[in-house]
C-alpha cells in the first residue's frame, strides 16, 4: 500500500514546499522568516533542554511519556473515555476495521514526528483529537460506563466551583463598583440545567453516555457564561488608559513567544514589546 501511494506522498511534498516557499517570496523580509520560523521555530527545539538529547527523552517535564499524557489530557473531560477506548482498541486490536487502524496509525504518526523535538508539548497533537473524536464515536456503543461516570463527576465538580465563585462574586462588596460582578437570570439557569442533566446521567444507567456528552459541551458554556462580566469595563482599560498610550513604546512580560501579542487587543494603538516574565522586576 505504501509503495502503491508513494507517488502521492511525493507530490504532497512538493505542492507544500512549493506553498511554503511563495512565503519567502512575498514576504517583505525574508531572513526574519529564516531567523525566527526554520531555525527559532522548528529547528532551534531540537536543541537539547539539559545536559543531552536522549536524558531529556526519557525524562523530565519534556520527555516522551509527558507527552503522551498530555496528548490524552487533551481530550479534556473526555480523557477518562478515551483511555477507554485505547484500552478496548488495545484489546480487540486483532479484530479492528481498516478504519480503526488509519485513526490510530494517524495519532502515532503525530506522537513520533512530535516527539523527536526535544521540547514537546501535548498542544502540537491537537490536530489528532478529531481522529479520537471519530475513534469514541465508532466504540460509542461498546465502550464502558465508568470512564462517562468519571466525567461527569468532573464536569459536577467544575459547575459547582463555577457556582461558588459566582455566588460569591456577585454578592461580594469587594468589587470596586456596586453591582460590576452580575449575571443575568439565563446564567444561573444554565447552570442549574446542567448540573441536573449531570446528576440525571450520574443516576440513570441509560442516561450515562448522552448526559455526559451534553454536559461536557454545557461546561464550556457555563464557563464562558461565568467569565462574560469581564467582557465589559471589568475586563478591559479605560478609554483614559487607551488615549494615554496611543503611539508609545509598550513593554509587556509574558512567559511565552508572542503572548504579549494578546495586549494588542487591549491596547490598540500603542507600539508593544515582549519581554521574559522572568527579567521582570
Amino acid at each position: 500500500m505504501l509503495m502503491r501511494d508513494l507517488y502521492k506522498l511525493i507530490i504532497i511534498g512538493i505542492l507544500a514546499l512549493g506553498v511554503f516557499a511563495l512565503w519567502f517570496a512575498f514576504d517583505p523580509y525574508p531572513e526574519a522568516i529564516w531567523k525566527e520560523f526554520v531555525l527559532g521555530e522548528n529547528a532551534g527545539k531540537f536543541d537539547a533542554r539539559t545536559s543531552n538529547y536522549l536524558v531529556d527523552l526519557l525524562s523530565g517535564g519534556d520527555s516522551i511519556w509527558m507527552l503522551a499524557l498530555t496528548t490524552v489530557a487533551n481530550a479534556g473531560l473526555f480523557s477518562f473515555v478515551l483511555i477507554s477506548t485505547l484500552w478496548q482498541c488495545w484489546r480487540e486490536r486483532r479484530f479492528l476495521t481498516v478504519e480503526e487502524s488509519l485513526l490510530l496509525l494517524l495519532a502515532i504518526a503525530f506522537l513520533i514526528v512530535f516527539a523527536l523535538p526535544s521540547q514537546r508539548s501535548g498542544r502540537y497533537l491537537l490536530p489528532v483529537m478529531p481522529a479520537f473524536a471519530a475513534l469514541i464515536a465508532l466504540h460509542w456503543d461498546r465502550l464502558p460506563l465508568w470512564g462517562f461516570r468519571i466525567a461527569l463527576i468532573l464536569q459536577i465538580i467544575i459547575l459547582a466551583v463555577l457556582l461558588w465563585l459566582g455566588s460569591r462574586l456577585q454578592l461580594s462588596v469587594l468589587i470596586g463598583e456596586a453591582g460590576a460582578w452580575t449575571y443575568s437570570y439565563g446564567h444561573w439557569f444554565l447552570m442549574g440545567a446542567s448540573v441536573l442533566l449531570a446528576l440525571a446521567g450520574l443516576l440513570k444507567k441509560d442516561l450515562c453516555k448522552t448526559a455526559a456528552l451534553a454536559t461536557c459541551f454545557l461546561c464550556y458554556c457555563a464557563l464562558n457564561s461565568s467569565l462574560s462580566p469581564l467582557e465589559g469595563k471589568l475586563g478591559r482599560y479605560s478609554p483614559a488608559v487607551i488615549a494615554q498610550v496611543q503611539d508609545k513604546d509598550l513593554w509587556i512580560p509574558c512567559d511565552y513567544r508572542a503572548k504579549d501579542e494578546e495586549y494588542r487587543l487591549l491596547l490598540p494603538g500603542g507600539r508593544l514589546h515582549g519581554y521574559l516574565a522572568s527579567e521582570a522586576g
